[in-house]
């Protein structure tokens, strides 16, 4: 059996850009090496649930002095579990829509015969302009506020994304230009009504740069208001001070939601968090709290990825991978707005076709940790007071398979400067 193990800087990782990626370091465990039952005691060296992990540490810490040929190495780790229940991997694909599908989605949300091209939110000549100068604009005000790096790796992304904006302008057609009508579904830009609102439905689809999701939003948020005014932005909060005018439950927009996930056929998802109340600000400065913004993750047994992690030393949530120079795929993730009124907002990102979830024998914990003593001890970098030991979920990707991934539990052990990651 072989265990493949990751040290990493956390600033690194935290630059979301794999700048120079992390070593990478390969520890061998041979089958022979591997204890039976009756060696340890009667412990198992697997386990198939977190609850067979057979965690004894006192307080749930991993305190330990670690003698190496040169300084000690301090542990006093606490324990996160994030996970529940059966361990299991599951493989997944990139998929995007093709245009029978993009048919499909449209004619579930809107009626026939309403569905149209959008102009307002097709990339014309006018539209990509705007963008391009907002980009500019946002990035100079962040670089003079110094709210972001202007090293060598982020100026060239900026340059590329400058690049890809003004090749855009050049191809595309002017608003004028753009027919209403749809003579099929190969566009990805769509509006229509849905009882009796108008809505947009945008595909962001492209394989070249590794972007497939969806948005549904409607076209006017004011007439979903008690108070009718115009909306000048919208937040998000579990806890309000203002009356929720809504007249639906929580549990109800849950239901409402998961009756519409459960119709267009997704893969299996949950709520990554509670429900959060929509507060609307007004035109007028005044607040409405109206509805109820849902969450969804991709669901392992039970346990829900998050929209974003880190993994493989490359953050993913639509940064960039450097490995590939393109922009990493997009954790799968599920938003919704609701309230009485109906469906607000939907956006799904990370769009993939899933396989079945495979349960797995893991080491026991006491095996992790000879693993973890093993690694620190041959890489003896000096680094001290290791604070934490994480048992969470990272998504890996297959060096021959470029679009297809897999999720596995892993154990990740930090100490705010380094990380070490064993799988």
């Amino acid at each position: 059996m072989k265990s493949a193990n990751r040290i990493c800087a956390a600033g690194m990782l935290l630059l979301a850009l794999g700048l120079t990626g992390c070593g990478r370091q390969e520890v061998e465990y041979e089958e022979e090496n591997i204890k039976t039952e009756a060696d340890t005691g009667g412990k198992a060296e697997f386990a198939d649930t977190v609850e067979n992990l057979q965690i004894q540490d006192t307080n749930n810490r991993w305190k330990e002095t670690i003698e190496t040929e040169g300084e000690p190495i301090d542990v006093s780790a606490e324990l996160e579990i994030d996970l529940q229940g059966v361990l299991s991997t599951l493989e997944v694909t990139e998929h995007y829509f093709s245009a029978d599908e993009k048919q499909q989605l449209l004619e579930y949300f809107f009626e026939p015969e309403s569905i149209r091209i959008d102009r307002d939110t097709y990339p014309t000549k006018e539209l990509l302009q705007e963008k391009l100068e907002l980009y500019k604009n946002t990035f100079k005000e962040a670089q003079d506020n110094q709210l972001v790096s202007t090293g060598e790796e982020e100026t060239r992304m900026i340059s590329n994304e400058e690049k890809r904006l003004t090749n855009l302008i050049s191809g595309a057609p002017a608003y004028e230009e753009v027919p209403e009508q749809t003579a099929g579904y190969d566009e990805n830009y769509y509006k229509g009504t849905r009882d009796g609102a108008e809505y947009s439905l945008s595909f962001d689809i492209n394989e070249d740069e590794n972007r497939s999701g969806w948005t549904l939003q409607a076209k006017d948020y004011s007439s979903f208001l008690v108070s009718g005014e115009a909306v000048t932005g919208c937040r998000k909060e579990y806890v309000t001070e203002y009356e929720n005018l809504c007249k639906m439950t929580k549990e109800e927009a849950v239901n409402y939601a998961e009756k519409i996930l459960n119709e267009l056929g997704l893969p299996k998802l949950k709520q990554n968090s509670d429900p959060k109340y929509l507060i609307w600000n007004l035109e007028n400065g005044e607040k409405e709290c109206n509805g109820y913004y849902l969450q969804y993750g991709l669901d392992i047994n039970g346990n829900v990825m998050p929209d974003s992690f880190f993994a493989e030393g490359v953050k993913q949530g639509g940064c960039f991978d450097a490995d590939r120079d393109v922009r990493s795929y997009d954790e799968t993730c599920v938003t919704l707005m609701i309230n009485d009124k109906g469906l607000i907002h939907m956006e799904y990102k990370g769009i993939i076709s899933a396989g079945e979830c495979s349960s797995i024998k893991f080491l026991s914990y006491e095996r992790i940790k000879d693993c973890f003593r093993e690694i620190l001890k041959k890489e003896n970098s000096g680094d001290k007071d290791w604070e934490q030991l994480t048992l969470t979920y990272a998504r890996l990707s297959y060096p021959d398979k470029t679009d297809t991934y897999v999720y596995v539990p892993v154990w990740i052990l930090n100490n705010g400067t380094s990380e070490i990651t064993n799988n």
